[in-house]
């Protein structure tokens, strides 16, 4: 992001409020919770304009956009669904609020049970489903083609925003936006068109099947004596680290490890992430790099810890379901040269994020700042040495099963 570029957003978007403010003063006296709603709107749109990490890669007319949306809550009484509006016309699934109602919509990963991307024609590919879930049970599998979402057509999906796109939007833009529609509104009916052989057919889905939870880390003996250590959805968890530390204590004579990182779609912090890269290094290594506006960058350390370093072969499984921290410990491995990453693209959520508040109290939680492999691959452009699917719904583990060939092929 270049800080002319950020000046130039920043400018065009106070002269489209402006533009808005004439307007208003000119008409009928708004309510009270009406200006309330437009101050929190402009409040919004001025944080996208001025801290958002990719300002620079929006396609969208950010400026008209916001006009257009400020003057359409003149008549709006709740000021959520408006702020939503918002959120998802920026297409990044790493931009959220801090609360939500009962027909908000889902987060994507961490709400929804498939993940997809466009392949074209009008078409998009099913990329993974998550293992138990209501579209695994309903029988949806990586390869589908799909043609709508919930009655949507892929097409729509894609060019929701498209009166105020001034370009082709970007691969990864889509493939959030279709994301976010697949994740659903909550308490809305799902279903999913699929093209077929013959025609097309449509599956009924029901709500998203949250996950048995079974503790912060899962641990297990598996043939070829591979200890297999995988977290669950806990890298923000203040006790997942004793948790981590309790699993492996006995194990320091082994060699074979496999690190499961595919279900961390809520992501975490370093506070959790760096202690347990520091049980894998024996000196100081930098494992990420938080790239600033200006073209400078920061690189992240992790310092070794723990009365012995884990050694021997290692492989780290990601997939869709792999967010944000889960995302940066993988990058992290890579890095540090810890094993092979083994799985499917994984979430992509982009950059860091901060909570900004805005006048009503709610607050915008926003990628501030890029973050990066250490040879300065965008975290979300990153993808897996190893390429598998990483979630096969009710199939097979596919990516678990080449983890172990590879940890035991030198036996045959």
């Amino acid at each position: 992001m270049t800080v002319k570029r950020l000046h130039l957003a920043h400018s065009a978007l106070k002269v489209a409020i402006c533009a808005v403010s004439i307007f208003w003063s000119g008409g009928a006296s708004a309510s009270p919770a009406q200006n309330r709603i437009q101050a929190n709107v402009q409040a919004a749109c001025e944080l996208v304009a001025t801290r958002y990490a990719y300002i620079d890669e929006l396609t969208m007319d950010l400026g008209t956009f916001c006009e257009d949306l400020t003057a359409d809550a003149a008549g709006r009484s709740d000021l959520l669904p408006v702020l939503e509006e918002l959120v998802a016309a920026l297409r990044d699934n790493h931009v959220s609020l801090n609360t939500n109602s009962s027909t908000s919509p889902r987060l994507a990963p961490s709400g929804a049970d498939y993940a997809v991307r466009p392949s074209g024609e009008g078409l998009a590919v099913v990329t993974g489903v998550r293992p138990a879930s209501s579209a695994a049970l309903a029988g949806l599998m990586p390869g589908d083609q799909i043609v709508a979402i919930d009655g949507r057509p892929v097409d729509d999906i894609i060019s929701a925003w498209e009166a105020y796109e001034s370009e082709d939007q970007q691969v990864s833009r889509d493939m959030s936006a279709l994301n976010q529609a697949a994740a659903g509104q909550r308490g809305a009916p799902r279903s999913v068109t699929l093209k077929t052989s013959e025609d097309v057919s449509e599956l009924q889905l029901d709500d998203p099947v949250q996950r048995p939870y079974h503790g912060p880390v899962t641990a297990l003996i598996l043939p070829g004596e591979v200890l297999y250590v995988r977290f669950n959805n806990s890298l923000g968890e203040t006790d997942t680290v004793a948790a981590f530390e309790a699993a492996i204590e006995d194990h320091a004579d082994t060699h074979r490890w496999i690190i499961d990182l595919r279900d961390t779609p809520s992501g975490g912090g370093t506070d959790v992430a760096e202690p347990i890269l520091g049980r894998f290094v024996d000196e100081r290594a930098n494992y990420q790099r938080f790239s600033i506006a200006d073209g400078s960058y920061v690189d992240r350390y992790v310092d070794p810890r723990g009365p012995w370093t884990i050694s021997g072969d290692v492989i780290v499984l990601v997939g869709n379901w792999t967010g944000s921290m889960g995302e940066g410990m993988a990058v992290g491995f890579d890095a540090l040269g810890i094993g092979d990453v083994v799985g499917s693209q994984m979430a992509a959520l982009r950059g860091g994020i901060e909570g900004l508040n805005l006048p009503s109290g709610l607050v915008l939680r926003l990628p501030t700042y890029d973050l990066t492999h250490v040879d300065g691959t965008p975290r979300h452009h990153w993808m897996p040495p190893y390429e598998q699917i990483a979630d096969n719904g009710n199939g097979p583990d596919i990516a678990l099963a080449q983890a172990i060939w590879m940890l035991t092929l030198e036996e045959d």
